[in-house]
């Protein structure tokens, strides 16, 4: 199973199996929630094979010292989070994993790394609603966290086929 999570307080959550199939994925709500349903998936994983890939987000420009500090409050959380439930995690940065998921993304029509995550994510799972309960738009941090997820299975295997060859 890969586990991709994406930070914040917009952020979200995404489970795929190995074959790159949707196992789960939701909006980071209260981390009680995040912590039962990602003990219900690796209780109930048969491979009892997880990777997870930890968006890892530094500080962008104009950013406060208080919108810092939130986003490095969340971080910790997920990662005690994660040490709690016994699952092996690594950070990953938004460029590494839209490298990975963004090479067969025309960029045309496609003004900002969000447009391109939802042609994206269109593109691996095109009859997915994405709009979480309550919401009238598609949750861009669960789009992001299932890139991050898939990303996480792209990079596995790249690095198994080379270990074989």
């Amino acid at each position: 199973m890969f586990i991709g999570i994406d930070i914040g307080r917009y952020g979200g959550v995404g489970l795929i199996d190995p074959n790159g199939t949707l196992i789960d994925y939701f909006a980071m709500t209260d981390y009680y929630k995040i912590a039962d349903r990602l003990e219900g998936h690796i209780k109930h994983n048969d491979s009892g094979f997880v990777t997870t890939y930890v968006e890892d987000v530094g500080a962008m420009p104009k950013q406060g010292v208080s919108s810092m500090f939130t986003f490095g409050r969340s971080l910790g959380s997920i990662e005690g989070l994660l040490i709690g439930l016994r699952i092996p995690y690594q950070l990953i940065k938004p460029k590494a994993w839209q490298k990975v998921m963004y090479r067969s993304i025309d960029r045309k029509g496609c003004k900002t790394p969000k447009e391109r995550a939802f042609r994206a994510i269109r593109q691996l799972y095109p009859t997915a609603s994405f709009v979480m309960e309550g919401c009238r738009v598609e949750h861009d941090g669960v789009i992001d966290a299932l890139l991050i997820a898939c990303a996480a299975r792209r990079l596995n295997l790249a690095a198994s086929n080379n270990k074989i060859n």
